[in-house]
């Protein structure tokens, strides 16, 4: 908890209160909340604007409220910031605010009053933060509530949705430290807003996506939010290609195969058991693809986080492979009927419409299967 004391987060936390409109800082009673203040760096920020629109030090501190429950740390913060507002080291339960606003802690279930038991301690505090705000809800949290299926994350879609998604903007890299990877977004709610909002990865080139509540949520509860903006990107990068429940199974190829072994089964050396899928190489047993004899799209399985390559071509090493070849572990494939249908695959996925939509995605180190198939459906010929 401490390292978050020495985040510079003023850029950012600017960035998001540009995102309130004017009148929010203008009037003389609208009030803010930061549930978990951290090091104070979106509350200072608030506290400025406030005076950059006139606001004296005692109208600001009736407005700006915030929680931290240390009271070592709060002193050191208001200190070190000179702040004047209401900041409490108990959470505030039984007030409402216009504008509710920070960046919670995401794991450190020891910093929170909210809910000591949540694996993701950010989502409670989304929760609590729709619950005491009548306007706006502007908060940095991890994307991970975007696409993981965990029944917290549907739940907390859903509620998002219905109180009112206005933007999801993703952060840069590396804005909580150049060693630290967290994926974050910014996430602005606005309460009963029903229509379009705004998905965009404005450090990327040029990727902004305008799409529309859909009349029916469930997929984006079970799936995700990626297929619905992935439709929408495809309106105009590819308009051949449709949101459908893609289907590929990628698989992960056979484990530790000599490296340039041919699935040739001439040679002393060489046994072939058809009945059981193995393979004795020099009296070792290997077990083969059960796709051997397929032709197959394979590509790279571990795509690594900071390679400059990935801002233009997530997968890589993309190769058709013909029958009777193994594909190393280190690659995933894609089992084809015919050799058409595998070149015909092959020139979708080296596609730069393609590789622009799962640039979209915050990944790991890994390509997994739920990227590929949240893809619109290849164009047919």
């Amino acid at each position: 908890m401490l390292q978050r004391l020495k985040f510079d987060l003023v850029d950012l936390s600017n960035e998001m209160l540009d995102q309130l409109p004017e009148h929010i800082f203008k009037s003389k009673t609208t009030t803010f909340y930061d549930p978990s203040i951290g090091g104070g760096q979106f509350v200072v920020e608030v506290e400025n604007r406030l005076r950059q629109y006139g606001h004296s030090d005692e109208n600001i501190s009736k407005r700006v409220f915030g929680y931290v429950g240390n009271r070592i740390r709060l002193n050191y913060i208001m200190n070190t910031h000179k702040l004047v507002g209401n900041y409490k080291t108990t959470p505030i339960e039984n007030m409402n605010f216009n504008v509710v606003l920070g960046n919670p802690p995401y794991n450190d279930t020891k910093a929170s009053s909210i809910s000591r038991n949540s694996k993701s301690l950010y989502i409670p505090f989304v929760e609590k933060a729709m619950k005491l705000s009548t306007e706006y809800v502007i908060l940095v949290i991890p994307h991970t509530w975007m696409i993981t299926k965990k029944q917290e994350a549907k739940d907390l879609r859903e509620n998002m949705i219905n109180f009112g998604i206005s933007s999801i903007t993703h952060t840069e890299p590396g804005i909580f430290g150049k060693d630290n990877n967290v994926n974050a977004v910014v996430v602005k709610l606005e309460k009963g807003k029903k229509d379009n909002f705004t998905y965009s990865r404005p450090y990327m080139e040029g990727k902004e996506v305008i799409t529309s509540k859909p009349h029916n949520i469930k997929p984006i509860l079970d799936q995700g939010f990626f297929p619905l903006i992935f439709d929408k990107l495809s309106e105009t990068l590819a308009p051949n290609m449709r949101l459908n429940n893609n289907n590929l199974k990628p698989q992960l190829g056979s484990v530790k195969l000599p490296r340039g072994y041919k699935g040739d089964t001439q040679g002393k050396d060489v046994y072939l058991n058809k009945k059981y899928g193995t393979v004795l190489i020099n009296k070792t047993l290997y077990k083969t693809s059960k796709h051997v004899n397929n032709f197959r799209v394979a590509y790279a399985y571990l795509t690594g986080m900071q390679s400059p390559l990935l801002k233009t071509q997530l997968i890589r090493d993309v190769k058709v492979v013909p029958p009777g070849v193994e594909i190393s572990s280190n690659n995933k494939y894609i089992s084809c009927k015919t050799e058409e249908e595998a070149n015909n695959l092959y020139e979708y996925l080296t596609s730069k419409e393609v590789n622009t939509m799962l640039n979209c995605l915050d990944r790991g180190s890994s390509l997994e299967n739920w990227m590929i198939n949240s893809l619109p459906t290849q164009p047919t010929k």
